[in-house]
């Protein structure tokens, strides 16, 4: 005789908790790295700019290791950069798993109008990483000695809040130029007429030729007669300081 189970017996064994056991996979994988290719202006004699390579590390591998690194002499030929005489040869080891993983390779700034220069670094000997794509990555040294950065001429603020002096290049700039400015002389007073900069910076960005010198004026500042004040430009990261100074006069619109 066939003996019949109750549903609700059946319905309560249904929701019985199971017991699943699960096996965790611990994938292993080698991290990948690849360089960057750079560009910088080769700078003043009074700055010394530096080329600076990214190295790369693909995500979603946890792995690390290591891979060394140097500059390779393009020998003198022709657009080619000198080891010593237009740059400081490098080498080293960059540790993956401490990122981020950069090279630096320093420049020397001459004066003399040339073509522009490469610089190779190469990375090798890579240990418990891959090295994909190209091993090597090209750096290009722009030459800036026959660029010029200037100031505008003098200009009159009819603004309460802020005023810029424009900055203009000879020619586009290949990579970001930076250039410093303060503002002295004249007979608005700094804290009383606009807000004191001791040392500002200007950033004109790839491509453009143009930047702007920004000084916060004071509200409610007497302005009669007319006040004006001295901006000053000085050490561009590239090329030379043509027109260096400008004269901005404050007046109330009438």
């Amino acid at each position: 005789m066939r003996r019949l189970i109750p549903a609700v017996l059946t319905a309560a064994a249904a929701l019985a908790p199971m017991t699943v056991h699960t096996t965790t996979a611990h994938a292993t994988c080698t991290p990948e790295v690849a360089i960057q290719d750079a560009g910088e202006y080769e700078g003043s004699l009074n700055t010394v700019n530096t080329l600076v390579f990214t190295v790369d590390v693909a995500p979603g591998c946890a792995g690390q290791g290591q891979v060394a690194y140097r500059t390779k002499d393009g020998n003198g030929g022709d657009g080619w950069a000198t080891a010593h005489a237009d740059y400081t040869p490098v080498n080293g080891v960059l540790q993956v798993g401490q990122e981020p993983l950069v090279v630096k390779v320093p420049l020397s700034a001459d004066q003399e109008t040339e073509k522009d220069e490469a610089i190779e670094v190469e990375l090798y000997d890579p240990q418990g990483v891959v090295i994909v794509d190209d091993a090597s990555g090209l750096g290009t040294v722009f030459d800036d000695d026959s660029l010029a950065v200037s100031l505008d001429g003098g200009k009159i603020c009819w603004e309460p809040e802020w005023t810029g002096v424009e900055l203009h290049l000879t020619s586009a700039a290949q990579v970001p130029v930076t250039v410093k400015f303060h503002v002295s002389g004249g007979t608005a007073l700094a804290g009383v007429h606009y807000e004191p900069v001791r040392e500002g910076t200007v950033t004109i960005p790839a491509g453009s030729t143009t930047g702007i010198a920004v000084v916060r004026l004071l509200p409610r500042a007497e302005l009669e007669p007319d006040k004006y004040f001295v901006v000053e430009i000085s050490d561009p990261s590239a090329g030379t300081v043509g027109t260096s100074r400008a004269t901005v006069t404050l007046r109330r619109p009438a």
